[in-house]
This record gives C-alpha cells, sequence and structure tokens, in this order.
C-alpha cells in the first residue's frame, strides 16, 4: 500500500472540489483523484444554475425566504416526488454554500438572486447564475483548490482512473486502486472514500439499463460514462430513481439522426452564440409556431405558461420528438427563436442545417419530416381555422398570431434531451452509502450526480437541483461529516 489517506475524493468536479477542500482545511491529509487531466468536470458543459434561500444577497435586497418555504416551492414544482429528507440538507444549507462562492469571487449576474424560466419556476426569487456559466465556478473554485494543493493538504492526481473500492473482509472499506494513464496500478489506503465522479448520461447503454424504454439524447459531459456508479454496484450499493425521466423540451441535435450528437450545450471553448438553443418560453416570447409530432399531430398548447407543462406533454409522444411548423410569413414577422444567433444565421440555417428543414409545399416538408402529409395538411389547416376564429378550444392556445400559409414552409426538428443521470446511488443523511439491505457501507460516501438527478429531483426539473446540492453536500462532507483515525471527532476549522 501506498500512503494512508485521511480522505480519498474520486473526482474533482462539482461535489469533489469542496470535499477535497474543506476536509484540507480542517487538517485532514486529503488524495484527489481525476481521470480527466483538469478540474470542472461536469461544469464545463453546465449552465451552472444555482438556487438558494438566505444568502447575504436576499438579506440585502430584502428578500424574505426561509428553508421550509424552499421545501415546500421543491414539492409543489416536483409533484410530492422529490427526496425531501436529502433536499431538506440542501435547502438548509445552500444560503451558506452560495455566501461561500461570492467569498471567492464567483462573478454572479447583478440579477440574482432571480427567477429563471429554464424549467418550471420557483414562486420566489432564488436562483443563480453566471454570464459565464458553470465556467464561473470553476473559475472561483479551482484557485482555492489549489491553494490548499500548494499547502501540501491535497494530493491532485490527473490521469488517474480508479478501478476499484477496496474493502476489508468484514466489508468495509478501506481504500481504491487506480490505474493512471500510462498503465501503472497503484492501491490506496484511506479511512473515507468519496465517490463523485458524475453521472452517466453520455452512457447509452446505462441510461437504457435504469430508465429502460425510455429515449436517450445526450447533451452533457462525453466523460459522464457512469464510472463511479459501475464502481458502487461492485460494492453492492443501492441505485433508485432510473424511473424519474423527464425531457426538457426545444432541443436541437446537430444531426437528427445521431442521438448523442447536441449543441444544446458547448463545451469548453464553445462561444455562446456557437449554441443551437431556442427560446420556448412565453414569458419570454409568445410562439408563433405550432409543435407538431411524428404523427403529424399538436399535442399542447404551444402557449402554455408551465415549463413542465410543457416537458410532461412531450414525454408523452413517441420517441420524445417533435417538430415546430411554421412558414415565411412566421419567419419574417415573429420574434427571434434562436437568441443567440443573428437573424442572417438563422435564415442561413434554414434548409441546410439537418434539423431546419424548409420546403416549397407542406406535402415536400411531410416528407423530409417523416409524417403523413394528409395528417400534417389537416393539422395546418385546422391550426389556421383556429386563427381565422380566434380561439383555440383544442388545446386553449391563446396566442394565435398569424396562419401558416405561405411558401415556404419550415420545420425545426427537436428532441426531447437527457441532460443529467436519473439513477444513483442511495445514502444516509450523511452522505454514507446504503447497500442493497439497507445497511450503510462503512467508510464509503457519495456526492454529486452519482446520487442521482431523478432520485432526489422525483419527476422534475427542480431549478438548481444538480449543481447546489453537489456543491453543498461535498462542502457538507468535509467540513462536518467525515472523520478520521488521526483526527477523530475534530471541529470543522472553516
Amino acid at each position: 500500500m501506498a500512503k494512508h489517506w485521511d480522505v480519498i475524493v474520486v473526482g474533482a468536479g462539482t461535489a469533489g472540489m469542496p470535499t477535497a477542500i474543506f476536509a484540507a482545511k480542517r487538517g485532514a491529509n486529503v488524495l484527489l483523484v481525476e481521470q480527466d487531466n483538469r478540474v470542472g468536470g461536469t461544469l464545463w458543459y453546465s449552465g451552472g444554475q444555482m438556487a438558494a434561500t438566505g444568502t447575504r444577497l436576499h438579506k440585502e435586497r430584502g428578500i424574505d425566504d426561509s428553508p421550509q418555504e424552499f421545501l415546500d416551492d421543491m414539492r409543489r414544482i416536483s409533484h410530492d416526488t422529490f427526496n425531501e429528507s436529502i433536499m431538506r440538507i440542501d435547502a438548509e444549507h445552500c444560503g451558506a454554500t452560495i455566501d461561500w462562492l461570492l467569498d471567492i469571487g464567483y462573478n454572479v449576474d447583478p440579477e440574482c438572486p432571480g427567477v429563471l424560466m429554464v424549467h418550471e419556476p420557483y414562486f420566489t426569487k432564488r436562483s443563480f447564475w453566471s454570464p459565464e456559466e458553470g465556467k464561473a465556478l470553476i473559475k472561483c473554485i479551482e484557485p482555492v483548490l489549489m491553494t490548499e494543493v500548494e499547502k501540501g493538504g491535497i494530493d491532485l492526481r490527473f490521469g488517474t482512473e480508479c478501478t476499484e473500492i477496496l474493502r476489508d473482509k468484514g466489508g468495509a472499506v478501506t481504500g481504491i486502486r487506480t490505474t493512471t494513464s500510462d498503465g501503472k496500478a497503484e492501491d490506496h489506503s484511506g479511512d473515507n472514500v468519496v465517490i463523485t465522479s458524475g453521472g452517466y448520461a453520455a452512457n447509452r447503454q446505462m441510461f437504457q439499463k435504469y430508465s429502460p424504454g425510455k429515449p436517450h439524447y445526450s447533451a452533457t459531459n462525453p466523460n459522464s460514462q457512469g464510472k463511479g456508479l459501475r464502481l458502487l454496484e461492485e460494492v453492492n450499493a443501492r441505485i433508485e430513481g432510473g424511473e424519474n425521466t423527464l425531457p426538457s423540451y426545444g432541443c436541437v441535435l446537430d444531426d437528427p439522426n445521431d442521438p448523442m450528437c447536441s449543441t444544446y450545450i458547448g463545451g469548453e471553448g464553445n462561444a455562446l452564440s456557437d449554441y443551437v438553443w431556442l427560446d420556448t418560453s412565453p414569458q419570454s416570447r409568445q410562439p408563433w409556431e405550432i409543435s407538431i409530432n411524428i404523427q403529424g399531430e399538436r399535442f399542447l398548447r404551444e402557449d402554455v405558461p408551465s415549463v413542465d407543462e410543457r416537458e410532461l406533454r412531450l414525454e408523452e409522444q413517441p420517441e420524445w420528438r417533435h417538430y415546430l411548423v411554421f412558414d415565411e410569413g412566421v419567419r419574417q414577422n415573429a420574434p427571434k427563436i434562436t437568441p443567440f444567433w443573428t437573424d442572417e444565421e438563422f435564415h442561413a440555417a434554414l434548409g441546410s442545417h439537418p434539423s431546419f428543414l424548409k420546403a416549397d409545399s407542406l406535402g415536400d416538408l411531410a416528407e423530409q419530416m417523416g409524417v403523413d402529409p394528409t395528417s400534417l395538411n389537416a393539422t395546418v389547416e385546422r391550426y389556421n381555422e383556429l386563427v381565422r376564429a380566434g380561439e383555440d378550444p383544442d388545446f386553449g392556445r391563446e396566442c394565435l398570431p398569424k396562419e401558416i400559409k405561405k411558401p415556404p414552409f419550415y420545420a425545426i426538428h427537436c428532441v426531447g434531451m437527457s441532460v443529467m443521470s436519473p439513477a444513483g446511488a442511495v445514502t444516509d443523511e450523511t452522505f454514507n452509502v446504503v447497500d442493497v439491505d439497507g445497511k450503510t457501507i462503512p467508510n464509503l460516501f457519495a456526492a454529486g450526480e452519482v446520487l442521482g438527478f431523478g432520485r432526489l429531483n422525483g419527476h422534475a426539473f427542480i431549478p438548481g437541483g444538480s449543481v447546489t446540492p453537489a456543491l453543498t453536500f461535498g462542502r457538507l462532507l468535509g467540513h462536518r461529516f467525515l472523520q478520521w483515525r488521526r483526527n477523530e471527532g475534530a471541529q470543522s476549522a472553516a
């Protein structure tokens, strides 16, 4: 065995960085292993949206809120399907997490805290974000991490993959086995092993294993392959939550025939203007298009204010695919649907980008869409009747600005994107991993997406329900929950 560690952290991402930082601040000697050649993990690909209550910005701006009100709002958004016992920990401690980020230089948008309409919004201003998205979190946390590395409290090893969780004969975790990029294998013993190596959203096989029968279109870190979850499976950890899949509405693939090819979220170096992102929120842009499923039929009220309602209706559609159909009159007069593209870029994409279809007739458009021409023609004619009548008894749509009748005709091919991993490891309220028999596995902990977005959030997208818990739970593990023989019973110095 190599050096014995007080804390071993697997994954230097959203949860792993604060776990290592706060444990080191308490005097732990920490081994932090990262398979990539940089810290940050999925934050490089994330919008970085967070949510919190009780921050100093709330107090400065006179916004009254409480952890219980936060939880009640989570219950409403999730239809009471969320994990209240775990998310209560987030609600009670997320304010301190945001304040810590502000202390270390987080580039918060001046509008924060605010309300975002990306998913079903809170009733209170709780959302936090940055113009630099998830990269803003890396920019402020990485220097703090490297300070602890320079002090000697953290041994950070890039290009190092954890291949096995080691246990003694009684089942208690004793360390990990790693393999470096050059093939060198090494065992490391430790009092605590914390798995924070992300999810499996880019692993089609694993996604279908835990959410059988559900479509899978990926818009996430390509390294999100579920290696941490596989490590936990090998020690008989209980894995739950895969049934809680929900598609994001209005997402575009670079290639409609490649479910893993998305421009919905960009990677390192991608400017915001490179995104193919559609503004489908009626609060910021009323829809002029109609939403058509692969059967050539409308399936929802396009201007319904609830993001959750649009996502739930899309979930009912075959293959989670749909089209936004419009004509030249709409193209010329409607508010721009691609906010990060210029008008010229949008116009150029129509008929040239494989997800932006163009045809001289509805019949030709239907052929490109792969839908029945008769069905599409009937759907468009019915919609035009509703526009002329000024009301929509079929779905209750209120925004009926213009008939769809002037060629050329257009369709944007959209899919319901999976941006997170639904299933994850079950833990107790100190994030000690639980096995299939309901017993905690001694010395083994987990935080971050490996806990499962669906397991925590339920059958919904709770705004900030991934990034904030990952940061908060990592901070609490290092700050409070982890104990080690050399410093047993130590009180936090942070």
